[in-house]
C-alpha cells in the first residue's frame, strides 16, 4: 500500500443538561502537605497536622481541622473517630499533585459511545439555569417551559460507564471525575460536528473539529494487515490477495493506463465495517500493488505494456529493454512477447497509421 491506511467517520454525540456532581482537577497547594502527611503516617489527626505542618498544637488546631475536613469533603480522606486516613482518590492526588474538587450543579455534558474514544465524555460545561423571573416574562414563556419538559427523559445507560473515572474530556481541557449523575436529564440539540480519524498504520486516533486535529489518543491494538484483510473480505476480494507478495490479483480490463504501467491501483470501499468498531465513511485505498489474475490476463497486460513503452525508434537494444520492462511484473506466468521483426509485421498488417508502428517498422528497415 502506497499510503497510510486511514478510516474516518462522524462522531455520534448526545448532549444532556443534568444534575450532577463533577470534580475538576486543580492544584491545591495548601492541601498537598496534608495529603503527604496522611500518606506518610497511614493516618493522622488534627493535633498531628497542627504540630508537624503548622508548628503550633494549640492556636493552629482550627486551621488543621479545616484542611482535614476539606480533604474529607473532596473524598480524599475518610474520618474514623478522630483519625483521618487517605482514600484511594487521596493517594492518587498525593502522587500526582492534582486534587479533584467536586461541584454539584446543572451540567451540560456531551457524551459519545464511539468505541474509538478512550472516554465517553466529550466535553462538560456548568449550565446556568435561567432565573424564575426570566422564566415567567414574555408571552412564549409557558410554551417554552412545556417544550423543555418534553425533553426530560432517562439518560442512556452507557453514560454510567464514566462514573468515578478520572480522565480528560475527549475535546481536551482539565481532567474531570463524575461522582454523581441523575437518572433523568434534559436532552439538548448541539451543533457540534466532530470527526474521528483512525490512522491504522500509526495506531493513533485523532479527533477533528472543522478539519483541525484537536485531540489524539492511542488507537486500538489492531494490526494494519489484519484490518486490510477484513476490508478485502467485506469487499469480496480476500481470495485475490497474496499475503506473501502483498499484491492484489486483478483482471486486465479492471485497470486504467496508469495502473498498467505503475502496477499500482486505487480501490474504493463503500461504508466499510470493522468488527467491534462499526461502520466508517467511504474511502479510497491508494497505491495498492496489483498483479495479473491469470496467465491470459498477464499475456494481454505484457503486450499492452510493450506497445506502450515504444516511444521512439525501436532499435535492437531499445526493443530488448522495453520487452524486459514489459515482462518484469509477470515472472510467475508463462508470457511470450513477439520479436521486433514479428511485431513490425503484425503492426504493419493491422495498424499502419499508428506512430508506434512507424517506430518499429522504420527501425527494422534501417537496420538500427
Amino acid at each position: 500500500m502506497k499510503n497510510e491506511l486511514v478510516l474516518k467517520r462522524s462522531v455520534e454525540i448526545e448532549t444532556w443538561q443534568v444534575l450532577a456532581t463533577i470534580a475538576k482537577a486543580g492544584k491545591r497547594s495548601e492541601l498537598m502537605p496534608v495529603l503527604k502527611r496522611l500518606e506518610e503516617t497511614g493516618g493522622s489527626d488534627v493535633r498531628d497536622i497542627a504540630e508537624h505542618l503548622l508548628f503550633d498544637t494549640s492556636s493552629r488546631r482550627v486551621v488543621a481541622e479545616r484542611l482535614l475536613e476539606i480533604c474529607r469533603l473532596y473524598l480524599l480522606a475518610e474520618k474514623s473517630d478522630a483519625t483521618y486516613k487517605l482514600t484511594g482518590k487521596g493517594r492518587l492526588a498525593a502522587q500526582t499533585n492534582q486534587v479533584f474538587m467536586p461541584e454539584k450543579g446543572i451540567w451540560k455534558i456531551t457524551f459519545s459511545n464511539d468505541p474509538l474514544l478512550p472516554y465517553p465524555i466529550v466535553k462538560t460545561d456548568l449550565f446556568q439555569e435561567p432565573s424564575a423571573r426570566s422564566e415567567i416574562i414574555g408571552k412564549d414563556a409557558r410554551s417554552k417551559l412545556e417544550e423543555r419538559k418534553k425533553d426530560i427523559q432517562e439518560t442512556p445507560g452507557w453514560t454510567k460507564k464514566c462514573l468515578n473515572i478520572e480522565s480528560t474530556p475527549c475535546m481536551g481541557g482539565e481532567a474531570i471525575r463524575i461522582d454523581e449523575i441523575e437518572r433523568k436529564g434534559e436532552k439538548k440539540y448541539t451543533r457540534l460536528d466532530l470527526i474521528i480519524e483512525w490512522n491504522i498504520t500509526k495506531k493513533i486516533v485523532y479527533l477533528l473539529k472543522e478539519n483541525k486535529k484537536i485531540s489524539q489518543f492511542p488507537g486500538p491494538e489492531r494490526e494494519q494487515e489484519g484490518v486490510w484483510l477484513e476490508l478485502l473480505y467485506k469487499k469480496g476480494r480476500l481470495d485475490d490477495w497474496d499475503e506473501k507478495s502483498n499484491e492484489l490479483s486483478i483482471n486486465f480490463d479492471e485497470t486504467c493506463d496508469s495502473d498498467r504501467v505503475s502496477m499500482l491501483a486505487d480501490f474504493n470501499f463503500k461504508q466499510p465495517k470493522i468488527n467491534t468498531l462499526g461502520f466508517f465513511d467511504d474511502f479510497l485505498a491508494e497505491g495498492i500493488s496489483i498483479m495479473a489474475s491469470d496467465e491470459e490476463n498477464a499475456q494481454e497486460w505484457a503486450s499492452w505494456r510493450l506497445n506502450h513503452f515504444i516511444s521512439n525508434f525501436a532499435s535492437v537494444s531499445a526493443f530488448k529493454r522495453w520487452s524486459k520492462e514489459a515482462l518484469s511484473p509477470f515472472g510467475n506466468f508463462n508470457v511470450n512477447l513477439p520479436s521486433r521483426d514479428q511485431l513490425a509485421t503484425e503492426r504493419w498488417e493491422s495498424n499502419r497509421g499508428n506512430k508506434e508502428t512507424w517506430f518499429v517498422v522504420a527501425a527494422m528497415d534501417w537496420g538500427l
